[in-house]
């Protein structure tokens, strides 16, 4: 496997545990675990448009990572709404909003994060 791709596979992991821990740790990081999560879908997508050659977009927005990727593939279209949903808690996790994460907002992203990168990987 490339080294770059194992830095991006890495990177994921990383993301994916640090999730865990901070969803476990104190109910006032729970927006860190979302954030988190984001973070392993979103360098998940990115590490498969690095495998297949592409360029990756400098965007945090799964979405746009995702239409560059997702024509063909049944996993990733099965999981749009899941990604969406997702994809939806980034503005909250970066900037002030005055919406609070929950921990049921953290388990659920966590859940997602872990069946997408999961999935996505078993593509590779």
């Amino acid at each position: 496997m490339d080294q770059k791709l194992s830095e991006w596979l890495e990177r994921v992991k990383e993301d994916l545990i640090s999730a865990k821990i901070l969803l476990t740790s104190h109910e006032t990081v729970y927006a860190a675990s979302v954030f988190h999560s984001h973070q392993a879908v979103e360098k998940t997508l990115k590490s498969y448009l690095f495998k297949e050659g592409y360029q990756i977009p400098k965007t945090h927005n799964l979405m746009r990572l995702l239409a560059v990727i997702i024509e063909g593939d049944t996993f990733l279209t099965e999981n749009i709404a899941s990604i969406q949903r997702l994809d939806n808690y980034y503005p909250r996790l970066r900037y002030p909003t005055g919406d609070k994460i929950s921990k049921e907002d953290a388990v659920l992203c966590l859940n997602i994060a872990e069946k997408i990168c999961l999935g996505l990987r078993a593509i590779f």
